[in-house]
């Protein structure tokens, strides 16, 4: 391992002749332990440490997005998405947190704000963790909520997701949307076969949903 290790440190590749990586380097040696232990080797980390010291790993040295361009970002996103973003830059939280919040998970009562990740959305699952959210980012979801007709002081709309649509409400939306439109078509005479091409594409969402 230790060969291998000068190897590598001393090696290029490519045409450029470019330096392996610290991160490289760390994901070979971790290979060659694995593969010298499934011959029968016993290799530990503990003496690995004390032959040569691992390149430290690099980190992620890509610049944030600039206020201005959030800014358009924002501008050119759909209302629920502007929301979502404003979450997600108030409160740091993981997009895949994000997805899984609910109603009851969010502290309108406290000040600042405060959003309660629960132990098994949180990256890991084993521990729970508070974040705060911005006066701007707590009244915009506030007027999201109301704009949906959620309320969060009502004890029954505590289990409902912020973001997330389940089947069964996706599917009465659809259903909602062919009821609408074929109130139109009859009003209008003209409007029938593009309500036929739309009753096709949702009863087929519908179909999708149901199976």
């Amino acid at each position: 391992l230790d060969d291998f290790f000068t190897h590598l440190r001393n090696s290029s590749y490519g045409k450029n002749q470019k330096p392996y990586s610290n991160s490289a380097i760390r994901a070979y040696l971790t290979t060659a332990k694995e593969f010298l232990r499934f011959l029968g080797f016993k290799i530990y980390n503990e003496d690995v440490k004390q032959v040569f010291k691992l390149p430290p790993k690099q980190g992620n040295s890509e610049p944030g997005l600039e206020t201005n361009t959030i800014i358009r970002i924002l501008r050119n996103s759909p209302p629920k998405l502007q929301v979502a973003i404003l979450i997600c830059c108030a409160s740091g939280i993981r997009d895949g947190e994000l997805v899984q919040l609910k109603v009851g998970d969010i502290d309108f009562n406290s000040n600042p704000v405060t959003v309660n990740l629960r132990a098994e959305i949180v990256k890991g699952k084993i521990h729970p963790r508070k974040t705060h959210l911005t006066t701007e980012a707590a009244n915009a979801l506030k007027d999201y909520l109301s704009r949906n007709k959620i309320d969060f002081t009502n004890h029954n709309h505590q289990e409902k997701y912020l973001f997330l649509t389940l089947p069964g409400e996706r599917l009465d939306y659809y259903k909602k949307i062919i009821d609408e439109l074929e109130s139109k078509s009859k009003r209008n005479s003209g409007d029938q076969r593009k309500f036929m091409t739309a009753k096709t594409l949702y009863a087929h969402k519908i179909t999708q949903l149901e199976n």
